[in-house]
């Protein structure tokens, strides 16, 4: 893999030429990786716990701030480095290995059988380590995205540790024959005994007697029910009584407390109490009584 980045050292400029020879990168270091790929899912196909479980791993991976030289392939035309494809002959990044992990969803199978996909969780390590591989391979292993990549893959090493177990298949379901039936029970012989017949019954020859009531027969006649004639249809309109006017009621309702509150006012204004002050109003004025002659005046 190369950097776009122009801090490290330029790895797109052309191989150093030492005595007119251009000098290339040894062409199999030493890998990055040490530790075996795991094989929990040899001779296995990718269950969709494993599935989710890569998705993730890599959605991490790309988080990485070292992981930027890895998201996509190398465009050797625009990094000027036509002799990539001599040393790398099969390149990797994370935008190819997360494509081929969305044609592999166990839940979601793609019809399509030309697009890659991964058949097991290995067949995903294998890719994520070829893309450190191919890195150590073109730029040196003390490259600058060298190490950048040796920090990506620890991190990738201590996420591949909790990779979930394969689902183990399981035999299908082995069919059990029913039992046969039972033979049915071989008839006994039994002597059957020949039925009773009954004898015909003989024609009665007596008369029936007919019993009637005495009191009918007495009467000559059975007594008559008595009759009651139907209730009548027609509404009763002269028995319903005449219903007294509200309006009429409430206004002697009135009459009648305003004349209470008059008689319980003038029996106040003759209580002792008010006598000093009301005592010339209890009786008529009389002319003869008064001294003042203009009292006939008013």
């Amino acid at each position: 893999m190369f950097n776009k980045n122009p801090t490290p050292p330029p790895v797109s400029a052309p191989a150093p030429i030492l005595n007119g020879t251009p000098v290339h990168p040894p062409p199999n270091p030493t890998p990055i990786h040490t530790q075996p790929l795991t094989s929990n899912s040899l001779g296995t196909s990718l269950s969709p716990a494993q599935h989710k479980f890569c998705v993730s791993t890599l959605r991490n991976l790309k988080k990485s701030k070292d992981a930027r030289p890895f998201l996509s392939p190398v465009d050797v035309v625009a990094m000027n480095i036509p002799h990539y494809p001599e040393i790398v002959t099969h390149p990797m990044d994370f935008s190819t290995i997360e494509r081929k992990l969305n044609f592999s969803n166990p839940a979601k199978p793609d019809p399509n059988p030309e697009n890659p996909r991964y058949q097991t969780a290995d067949q995903f390590i294998a890719d994520v380590r070829l893309v450190f591989t191919n890195c150590v391979k073109f730029n040196g292993p003390e490259h600058a995205i060298s190490q950048m990549g040796r920090r990506v893959e620890e991190l990738f090493d201590k996420s591949i540790k909790n990779l979930p177990p394969p689902e183990e298949a399981k035999p299908p379901p082995v069919k059990k024959a029913p039992p046969p039936a039972p033979a049915p029970p071989a008839p006994t012989p039994t002597t059957t005994a020949p039925a009773k017949q009954r004898a015909p019954r003989r024609p009665s020859t007596s008369t029936p007697v007919i019993r009637r009531n005495d009191s009918i027969s007495a009467g000559g006649s059975r007594p008559k029910r008595e009759i009651h004639p139907p209730p009548s249809k027609d509404l009763p309109y002269a028995d319903v009584p005449k219903k007294a006017r509200k309006a009429r009621a409430a206004k002697d309702n009135l009459n009648a407390e305003q004349l209470r509150f008059c008689s319980k006012l003038l029996g106040d204004l003759h209580r002792k109490s008010h006598w000093n002050i009301a005592s010339p109003f209890y009786e008529p004025v009389g002319a003869s009584a008064l001294v003042s002659r203009d009292e006939n005046d008013f």
